[in-house]
């Protein structure tokens, strides 16, 4: 598995585990619609939010949302539901 998507997995699982699935959907579709200007939104936002986050998650998150192929590999994954629920499938 390549650490591309191991961190779709990994932020699958937590929206999953919270319950955000329908959210997170609709959201990330406005993400790869508008994400050059999200991924820019980001780090505008980076002298704020580096009080709290990691500078380099800061940038990665900015580059993840900028590219259109992982936002809809997320999109793609969550649209296939829990491991359990894609074996009844």
């Amino acid at each position: 598995m390549s650490e591309n998507e191991s961190r779709v997995e990994i932020l699958a699982q937590r929206i999953e585990t919270a319950g955000l699935t329908p959210v997170a959907i609709v959201l990330l579709e406005l993400a790869r619609a508008l994400g050059v200007l999200a991924g820019q939104t980001v780090l505008l936002g980076e002298p704020l939010l580096s009080g709290f986050v990691d500078q380099k998650a800061i940038r990665e998150t900015s580059n993840w949302l900028a590219d259109p192929d992982r936002v809809e590999e997320l999109i793609t994954r969550l649209e296939m539901g829990t491991p359990t629920e894609r074996q009844v499938q």
